[in-house]
């Protein structure tokens, strides 16, 4: 028998306060622990989504069945942790788990580098055309003497300046999630 240690134990408290259930009562009663191991898997979940379903379940009478779940989660992980699904998670822009096993974790990388720099494109691409509109939107600004029209282009401008903000912590998003694949061994 396992028991919790303080850590989990605080994490768990963390989780039951917030609110958040993982699984419905009709999914902590069936009790597929191995199924829900392997979604969780499949979807690059660390293992600590467990703790999330423990304390989901508990207002339900039921505890999970850590031993059939993570065996779930590995067969999951399996799935996860390819190329193609590293090229999907890169150019989503999504912070990569460190769930993939050593011996998968390379060829996952080695897509999720591809994506991520895919994204980088992708994003300087964007800031030109927002860049240029917002050029465009300044000059006939400078032009332009009747307030209706002022305002509304202070509007895009301002709107424009936004989504340049937006795309430039994008970035530096892509920026940091390709420093921490590097740190792994992705090329």
């Amino acid at each position: 028998m396992k028991f919790i240690t303080w850590k989990h134990g605080g994490l768990l408290s963390l989780l039951l306060l917030s609110g958040c259930a993982t699984l419905s009562k009709d999914e902590c009663l069936r009790g597929e622990w191995s199924t829900v191991g392997y979604q969780d898997g499949a979807q690059g979940y660390p293992a600590k989504q467990f703790y999330e379903h423990v304390a989901a379940c508990r207002e339900h009478g039921v505890m999970p069945r850590q031993d059939v779940y993570l065996k779930g989660r590995e067969q999951g992980l399996k799935q996860y942790c390819t190329a193609a699904l590293g090229l999907k998670e890169g150019q989503a822009i999504r912070s990569y788990q460190l769930v993939c096993p050593a011996n998968t974790q390379p060829v996952f990388l080695q897509g999720y580098m591809q994506g991520l720099n895919r994204a980088l494109l992708d994003n300087a691409a964007r800031v030109d055309v927002k860049r240029n509109e917002l050029s465009y939107k300044q000059g006939q600004l400078s032009r332009t003497k009747e307030d209706k029209e002022v305002k509304r282009l202070q509007a895009e401008i301002n709107s424009l300046n936004s989504e340049l903000s937006r795309l430039t912590d994008e970035y530096y998003k892509i920026q940091e999630f390709i420093a921490q694949a590097r740190s792994l061994g992705a090329y």
